[in-house]
């Protein structure tokens, strides 16, 4: 079987060439009538190229976080050979009952580095939150209201009382000193079929339906190269104009998934460096391949972050962040040197014994 090819190689040289083989990130499935095929890839700086001395300031190695966030980055079917993601971070998690899936995505605020505080810590431990959060919760109104054992006790929980909470579980924990990070969360419902987004700042996320983007989330920012973001900063550190954005300035958005969708969300390491036409492009060579939803969502993710890592050192070729920067008078060459996170959602609808087949789109 032969690579996926995009301009330049979209899974890693050391990446046997069937790659397209391998398991995938996560997979949920059950009598409901939607399954979620998620693949997840990232790759952060080159570690010569980041503050040694900040990105060795880390969570205790016992600690809950430190040991969710070594789970959640084992991939099993990521191609690329990285393992770090940088201040970058996501969680994928199926929640309570079997009634969906939650993902989300952050990018912590560089700037931190030069207080002495490493931004991983803020987007890992809001990731880390999200996703307990979402584990204990319903995507939606079950159809039922009992189990054997008695009432089902979990509640709905929305992406934005999601992103609401986690942020207050931030602020609250002591292992997070100060910090700040953009965030997107959005909570599949695996019976109505119904995605429920909220982000603040400038990650993003692509719907592709039928071949074309559907949708292209806007990024939020203050202004160029400043992206609205959640802060946690102590009395020692606050200064005047410094930002601090709540999870109601976040914007919300909502629509019935149908068979065959695909969703691409990043940071934007990636938006930075790619054009969503070439996005698109990406992702339907990926669909070429062949493989399951799993399959595909996996390579798919691998190939953005890859080609977007290829972008983001050329300097002879105009970026999108490049582009941006000339709309505000400023100059800048090529890429944009950034850590690099998507996570790929592929959409199928189940065929009850009660409904029509849903065919293929």
């Amino acid at each position: 079987m032969s690579m996926l090819l995009f301009s330049v190689r979209v899974i890693g040289p050391s990446a046997p060439a069937n790659a397209i083989t391998r398991k995938a990130f996560y997979s949920v499935s059950s009598t409901r009538l939607y399954r979620f095929h998620v693949g997840a890839s990232f790759a952060g700086k080159p570690v010569e190229r980041r503050d040694k001395g900040i990105a060795e300031i880390k969570f205790p190695p016992t600690s809950d976080i430190a040991t969710w966030k070594k789970r959640q980055l084992n991939v099993p079917g990521k191609a690329l050979p990285s393992r770090d993601p940088g201040q970058d971070m996501f969680f994928v998690q199926e929640m309570a009952h079997q009634t969906g899936m939650a993902v989300g995505i952050a990018d912590g605020v560089g700037g931190w580095s030069d207080s002495g505080i490493n931004p991983a810590l803020f987007s890992s431990a809001l990731m880390y939150y999200g996703a307990r959060l979402s584990e204990h919760a319903v995507a939606g109104e079950p159809d039922f209201v009992e189990s054997e054992s008695g009432p089902l006790g979990s509640k709905e929980l929305t992406p934005k009382d999601c992103l609401r909470s986690a942020f207050k579980r931030v602020e609250a924990d002591r292992l997070i000193e100060a910090g700040s990070s953009t965030a997107l969360i959005m909570t599949l419902n695996a019976q109505s079929g119904l995605m429920r987004s909220v982000n603040l700042g400038d990650s993003g996320f692509m719907l592709i339906r039928n071949g074309v983007a559907s949708h292209i989330q806007p990024p939020q920012t203050h202004y160029f190269n400043c992206p609205k973001q959640l802060s946690k900063i102590p009395g020692p550190m606050r200064q005047q104009g410094m930002l601090e954005d709540t999870p109601d300035a976040a914007d919300s958005w909502s629509t019935t998934l149908r068979h065959g969708d695909f969703l691409i969300l990043y940071t934007d390491g990636i938006s930075d460096n790619v054009f969503p036409e070439e996005l698109l492009t990406i992702a339907k060579l990926a669909l070429r391949q062949e493989g399951t939803e799993l399959q595909q969502a996996q390579l798919m993710a691998d190939s953005v972050v890859n080609y977007a890592q290829q972008c983001m050192y050329n300097i002879d070729r105009v970026s999108p962040f490049e582009r941006e920067a000339a709309q505000h008078r400023k100059r800048w060459a090529g890429g944009k040197e950034d850590d690099a996170t998507v996570v790929v959602v592929c959409v199928s609808e189940e065929v009850d014994s009660l409904e029509r087949a849903v065919p293929l789109v």
